[in-house]
């Protein structure tokens, strides 16, 4: 392997490791100076967006001086945003009356009634994102996932001030004008939790990370030869048979809460069931030990159930 390609795999991988580590959080309270530049010459954005003209003004304002307005169906995802951009807590902390010192107004077209449409297509994160040099924001988006991107950008323009007042924060390079979309329709990360498995909040941490990373596809590798962590309704025994343990189950219920999570949050959950091969620990479940060929000569007694090196099933 050429180094540089080794080199890139590893940062690939440390990337990765971060993503699902149970380490990894959003930082709270956000850092003052996300991006360091001795002399930035403009707005420090990730990822790069595709249009962008700014000029030179700045506008400050305190956390709780921010007025959305916007269609229902955007709050959680407002509220998720707040705390990214301002630490969290900051519903608690703002819930009194507030001054509309930053306004921030979202023309949602709504073309599609659902969170997340049916297809991966960049045009369905398309958004315009307008800052003037009075506080005032405007973003459009025709989709949701468009709204998610916008909110993403707009929590990297809002830095709080590095001075002695830490209550207030700033816009930079008013009055501003930024048009975005993705180069890819398609951009997952896969996590397998049949080889080892994941708790829930550990999957939603990760899920947060996606957000953050802009990746809209979480690929849920859930079988294996190892084991099959999800509950079924059709044959609620199974999981007992196929789990590693008790306590390494999905619930019914969290999957549906890891998929909302992920919903709200503009990932898409991609399940997949693994077949006809790699379904060596189905063998452990009495009404299907016949399904699988030669189980019984590659049974692991080890807790970790390792299948053999070829598909098992007759």
């Amino acid at each position: 392997m050429k180094p540089c390609l080794a080199k890139i795999l590893a940062l690939l991988c440390l990337i990765f490791i971060a993503e699902i580590s149970g380490e990894f959080k959003l930082q709270d309270p956000p850092p003052r100076t996300p991006y360091r530049s001795d002399n930035p010459k403009g707005p420090i954005l990730a990822p790069v967006p595709r249009n962008m003209t700014f000029a030179k003004d700045d506008f400050e304002f305190q956390e709780c001086n921010i007025k959305y307005h916007h269609d229902p169906m955007l709050l959680e995802i407002i509220e998720i945003y707040n705390d990214v951009t301002y630490g969290k807590g900051h519903k608690e902390r703002c819930s009194g009356t507030r001054r509309e010192s930053l306004k921030v107004t979202i023309n949602f077209a709504k073309l599609s009634s659902e969170y997340l449409p049916p297809k991966f297509n960049p045009e369905y994160e398309h958004y315009t994102l307008t800052a003037d040099s009075h506080g005032n924001v405007n973003i459009s988006a025709e989709y949701y996932p468009g709204v998610v991107r916008a909110l993403d950008t707009l929590s990297q323009l809002i830095i709080q001030k590095t001075d002695e007042n830490t209550e207030m924060f700033e816009m930079k390079y008013l009055p501003i004008n930024i048009t975005d979309y993705p180069e890819y329709g398609y951009r997952g990360v896969m996590i397998d939790t049949a080889r080892d498995y994941f708790f829930p909040d550990t999957l939603k941490m990760a899920i947060d990370g996606m957000m953050l990373g802009r990746n809209n596809a979480f690929h849920w590798h859930f079988s294996e030869d190892d084991s099959i962590p999800m509950s079924s309704t059709s044959f609620p025994d199974l999981v007992n048979y196929t789990a590693f343990s008790k306590n390494e189950i999905y619930t019914v219920q969290d999957v549906k809460d890891i998929v909302r999570y992920a919903k709200i949050r503009g990932v898409k959950v991609i399940p997949e069931f693994e077949g006809p091969s790699h379904l060596h620990i189905l063998g452990f479940y009495p009404e299907f030990e016949g399904l699988v060929g030669c189980f019984r000569n590659y049974t692991s007694t080890s807790g970790r159930h390792g299948g053999p090196p070829y598909a098992p099933v007759n």
